[in-house]
């Protein structure tokens, strides 16, 4: 889709909405479907989803829905084997609990080892892009499931 053709847009109380516009805004949630996912996909990816943007959105677009969808767009366009790789080892993770939480502890050591007592990971591998443009924090104490195991185990007040 050009820049210049109106996509067309339902919103949830299910009227069409038709977008009419010559140059679309650089960061705006509706610009994969006016440039391009090639051009402007990575836009749904800065998103947390927490769905305030809909509350505020004056002609009710599904701006989360839209946005999640793009990124199915984009994933299954990507060449990327090695993200759709990782995706499959995290589903297999995330279905065996014990394997999980011991991945995860070796994860938190290796984040740990690579910020060499920074406070950050600057370069990452497997995360290139990601830690091209900006810094990750190093995990600090125990892991979330630690934590909730812990809490879960001392008397409650």
């Amino acid at each position: 889709m050009t820049a210049g053709e109106a996509p067309l847009l339902i919103d949830r109380s299910g009227r069409v909405l038709v977008l009419r516009l010559n140059r679309p805004a650089k960061l705006n949630a509706l610009s994969p479907a006016l440039v391009g996912v090639e051009e402007a996909g990575e836009l749904a990816q800065a998103s947390t989803f927490c769905g305030r943007c809909e509350q505020v959105c004056p002609v009710e677009i599904p701006l989360v829905k839209l946005m999640r969808q793009w990124r199915e767009v984009a994933f299954g366009e990507s060449g990327d084997g090695r993200s759709k790789l990782l995706l499959r080892v995290w589903a297999f993770l995330a279905q065996r609990p014990r394997l999980y939480h011991a991945a995860a502890r070796m994860g938190t050591a290796a984040l740990r080892a690579f910020a060499r007592g920074r406070g950050a990971v600057s370069r990452l591998p497997l995360a290139e892009a990601w830690t091209r443009y900006r810094d990750l924090p190093t995990p600090q104490g125990e892991t979330f499931q630690a934590q909730w195991a812990r809490r879960q185990r001392e008397p409650t007040p």
